[in-house]
């Protein structure tokens, strides 16, 4: 390093920079030569002595070649993350010198730049260390599932309230790292992905975040609160190589792909509607205690500072300022469904009405009908209510594909399908008991393969923002009282 540029990084590194940093032109060289210092003295220290020379590794010139090209390819963008990109540069320098290690012991000779590459590509790592953020009930049940993986570690867990912690803590078992600040496990450069399952409201904050600071994620549905939220998230994991697998299991579910593989192969004939219906009883709301401390405010996040609540936060799917509601919350599930079968993505259109709320203190309504136009020349309507019977899991909800030469009936369980010529009776009839349930632990198998093999999982960020799409777009339709029109090219409404 240049020695005049000596104060600039001694400064440089003794600034406590914030998660997010603009900067400046005149930094990038300083912070290009920082990111070496610090990668390299951290990986040095820790580096095998046979690969030592004079308090330097033979493989460094290589090594500074991979980490100035993954640094300077992250500065080109006006913000970044920091502190990650450095931890990543960490990780890397790390992995070469393992790579150093394991050739050394087979021939002596220094490999360079072209064996350092070929020799990470063919020594890639089985295990998956795994951190849970937001470990309430759907958090810990789905990291159980990551845990049926035999290579699969969870290494910490994430929450602002203490009981889930600890909860989370208890059902990852021992040894498992404890955080209450998500920042500090996206700083953990141990930690390879990330389960977000938090309120509605920190899915795109923590999701944009993971991905800069290079952990992969799967992130609980619905994807984000807002269309604008949305087309963020899409434009990012389009510039970003980090693998995103949000929570919509049917996209795993054998069931619904096998109902999409009959509407392909012409069983049903042309689609024009259709209609689905998700029943449910829900008319008081959770009125619980706090039961341990909570950081409210992080808890809080982006929204707006609100005194500490328990009914808020016990029932935050019925809040607008945290969720779409109900209609959100297992709308985006159906909709994902509908666009698997239908083989569709964003509509044209949306309408929407609704009752008014009839949960006390609540402003989500519990009674929806959702309309949706796409461009492949069909309507699809949702309709939800959660104003009637409670009925047992497997009966709550059905999905008519209203064809003309058929209809196809699918729910949680079955499959059946009713032809033209005898509507009455079923051509074909498909049982499966404990299907939905191992879709979740098949959605989660695929997002592991796809972390060690860097594939494309089922449902991508694209998809998962089409899912959610639907019910913002109904929310608006309610709020304004009009048909809102979508502009698929500019993701935009129109």
């Amino acid at each position: 390093m240049c020695s005049s540029r000596l104060p600039q990084v001694k400064a440089f590194l003794a600034f406590d920079f914030p998660s997010r940093h603009t900067v400046q032109p005149e930094q990038v060289d300083v912070l290009l030569e920082v990111g070496f210092l610090w990668s390299s003295s951290r990986a040095v220290s820790s580096a095998p002595a046979s690969l030592q020379v004079g308090g330097s590794c033979p493989c460094w010139l290589p090594l500074r070649k991979l980490c100035w090209l993954e640094l300077r390819s992250q500065v080109h963008g006006s913000r970044l993350e920091l502190k990650p990109i450095l931890h990543r540069l960490h990780y890397q320098a790390c992995m070469t010198l393992q790579c150093a290690r394991i050739l050394g012991a087979m021939n002596r000779r220094i490999f360079f730049l072209s064996s350092a590459s070929a020799a990470l590509a063919q020594v890639p790592s089985e295990t998956v260390r795994l951190a849970l953020i937001g470990a309430g009930g759907r958090g810990r049940r789905v990291m159980s599932e990551f845990t049926r993986d035999p290579n699969l570690q969870v290494y910490g867990v994430c929450d602002v309230y203490e009981p889930h912690l600890e909860a989370g803590l208890s059902a990852a078992g021992p040894g498992v790292r404890a955080y209450r600040d998500y920042r500090r496990v996206l700083d953990d450069p141990a930690v390879d992905a990330v389960l977000i399952a938090t309120p509605e409201h920190w899915h795109h904050r923590m999701t944009l975040d993971a991905m800069a600071a290079g952990k992969d994620v799967y992130v609980e549905k619905p994807l984000c609160h807002t269309p604008e939220e949305g087309k963020e998230l899409v434009e990012a994991s389009r510039q970003s190589d980090r693998v995103v697998q949000v929570g919509m299991q049917r996209r795993s579910y054998d069931l619904y792909r096998e109902a999409r593989d009959m509407r392909r192969n012409g069983r049903l004939g042309p689609v024009r509607m259709v209609r689905t219906y998700w029943l449910n009883s829900r008319t008081e709301p959770r009125r619980s205690p706090f039961e341990g401390p909570i950081d409210w405010k992080a808890w809080l996040g982006p929204t707006p500072d609100v005194p500490k609540d328990a009914l808020t936060f016990f029932n935050w799917r019925s809040l607008s300022a945290y969720s779409g509601g109900i209609a959100q919350d297992q709308g985006c599930h159906i909709f994902d469904s509908i666009h698997l079968i239908m083989d569709a993505g964003y509509p044209l259109s949306v309408n929407a009405t609704a009752l008014q709320p009839q949960v006390e203190g609540m402003d989500q309504p519990e009674s929806v009908v959702v309309a949706a136009e796409y461009p492949q020349n069909f309507l699809a309507i949702f309709t939800i209510n959660y104003n009637a019977m409670r009925y047992a899991m497997r009966a709550d909800q059905l999905n008519a594909y209203d064809g003309s030469l058929a209809r196809l009936d699918i729910g949680r369980e079955f499959l059946r399908i009713y032809d033209h010529d005898a509507p009455e009776t079923t051509s074909f009839a498909k049982e499966q008991p404990g299907g939905f349930a191992q879709a979740t632990i098949d959605h989660v198998m695929n997002f592991l393969h796809c972390v060690r093999t860097r594939e494309t999982p089922r449902a991508t960020m694209d998809k998962g923002f089409q899912a959610a799409l639907i019910v913002q777009l109904a929310n608006i339709s309610i709020r304004e009282g009009r048909k809102v029109h979508w502009k698929a090219e500019t993701l935009s409404i129109a």
